[in-house]
């Protein structure tokens, strides 16, 4: 579901994009096919962040350093 129906109603009518929502799933599967790794989504009430990481490695440290700060926290 997108968040503002409203405004994907609006870019569809205007052609500059496609059905609300699915270009996640092609990004998604793309990457996790491409490079071996899952996007990785963060975010709060108003925002969400993607990130494309390009290995494991990557994802691995990332996730270490979130889980050593909610420990501390």
């Amino acid at each position: 579901m997108p968040r503002n129906p409203t405004i994907a109603r609006i870019f569809r009518a205007i052609k500059l994009s496609e059905n609300a929502g699915s270009g996640f799933d092609k990004m998604f599967t793309g990457w996790k096919v491409h490079y071996g790794v899952e996007p990785i989504v963060s975010g709060g009430i108003d925002f969400y962040k993607i990130e494309f990481p390009l290995s494991q490695e990557e994802t691995t440290k990332k996730t270490t350093k979130k889980t050593t700060q909610m420990i501390i926290e």
